[in-house]
């Protein structure tokens, strides 16, 4: 009779676990060995989709890569509220950090000849260690612009950072 109980004592602990990994495992019981099941990619964060969508609109109205347009000699070129010297010195910095791609947008032609731009689109890397100095710049840069704390930027898998000098 002794035997019947102890048969009942530990199947009903055991049953009581593999329920509980079932429940827990999200699959829907479908996981039948350890590290079989197919992981799927995170979801976007819909704040990287957001910023990404602002970023793609800007380079669609047109873009040139900054520091050519920048640099280019004779031509009255200026940024909105920064020197010439200023913004190159932001867009050096951005390359050396890990920036791959930094283009002009929104690119204005101005009355009295000459062009001006307020935007700059960085494509950010998907190496974490420039990410992380990229985003030690723009938070730099942020503090100095004094961007509102509830605006402040952080990496939340975004492909691109938008610099608007017009802040």
């Amino acid at each position: 009779m002794r035997h019947a109980w102890l048969g009942v004592d530990v199947m009903i602990p055991v049953l009581t676990l593999l329920a509980a990994a079932l429940v827990a495992s999200d699959t829907g019981g479908t996981a039948l060995l350890i590290g079989t099941r197919e992981r799927k990619p995170a979801a976007p964060d819909e704040r990287a989709i957001e910023i990404d969508r602002r970023a793609e609109q800007l380079l669609a109205g047109g873009k040139a890569d900054a520091r050519r347009w920048l640099d280019q000699p004779n031509a009255n070129r200026l940024v909105w509220k920064w020197n010439k010297a200023s913004a190159l010195e932001a867009i050096n910095n951005l390359h050396r950090a890990g920036a791959n791609e930094i283009w002009v947008t929104n690119v204005k032609a101005l009355d009295r000849g000459g062009e001006m731009v307020s935007h700059f689109v960085v494509a950010l890397p998907t190496d974490a260690g420039a990410r992380k100095q990229i985003f030690a710049w723009i938070s730099r840069w942020e503090k100095d612009a004094a961007i509102d704390s509830g605006d402040l930027t952080t990496d939340v898998g975004q492909k691109y950072f938008v610099i608007n000098t017009d802040q």
